[in-house]
């Protein structure tokens, strides 16, 4: 990761097309690889479209995929499979979603270590959060207007080593959780960061790209 805010989209389609200009959106530099070679690029013109002829680990280093952010895979669960592989084996990129087709090979994925959206059930799960808790939804969705959340991870050295207590956060700002070496842990205001944690924070789009310069971003 070299600091900017990256992605690689696997497949090319309505949906990841959509995923990729949303993220554009947000701020993130977006690349788009896919095997097929009949697209007409001007009509993509705000997106930037890489052909690849395989999914090969060269392929991954042609796209600098170690010094993405994150690796979104969109493709057949086979094709995803060998290229979640290949960056648990090779490349070791923090973040790997991958879209599931089939329900079976969910343990492959998730032996892996990737970050799994089953269709069959991200909406069920979506509708039981809209009931249980709507507000906490339309915030973490992003559908509440001027809101946004955010990752952060700790690596200004002026804020290793203090309680969550002292960082002085805007007030509209709120700390929702805190993973440390792959592992959410339970946080409160005497929790200690430590270099590496990651910080998932919801607040107004304003006062989050304040936080982010206060991070060193």
């Amino acid at each position: 990761f070299d600091g900017i805010k990256d992605v690689i989209i696997f497949g090319f389609e309505p949906q990841s097309v959509a995923l990729a200009r949303q993220l554009i959106e947000s701020g993130w530099e977006v690349k788009m690889a896919t095997l097929k070679h009949d697209i007409n690029k001007d009509e993509y013109e705000d997106l930037n479209i890489f052909h690849i002829s395989d999914l090969s680990l060269e392929t991954l280093n042609k796209l600098d995929t170690k010094l993405s952010e994150a690796v979104v895979l969109m493709l057949t669960d086979k094709e995803n499979l060998i290229l979640c592989n290949l960056i648990y084996e090779h490349i070791g990129t923090s973040d790997v979603v991958v879209r599931l087709n089939q329900r079976h090979n969910f343990n492959k994925f998730h032996d892996l270590g990737a970050l799994i959206v089953d269709p069959s059930t991200a909406i069920v799960s979506l509708l039981d959060h809209f009931v249980r808790s709507p507000q906490a939804a339309s915030l973490l969705l992003g559908m509440e207007s001027g809101q946004d959340t955010m990752d952060i991870q700790v690596l200004n050295t002026d804020i290793q080593g203090l309680l969550i207590r002292n960082l002085r956060l805007p007030a509209d700002v709120i700390i929702l959780s805190v993973k440390r070496r792959g592992n959410l842990i339970i946080s409160h205001g005497y929790t200690r960061l430590r270099a590496g944690d990651t910080l998932t924070m919801v607040g107004s789009k304003k006062s989050l790209a304040d936080v982010s310069l206060k991070f060193g971003y």
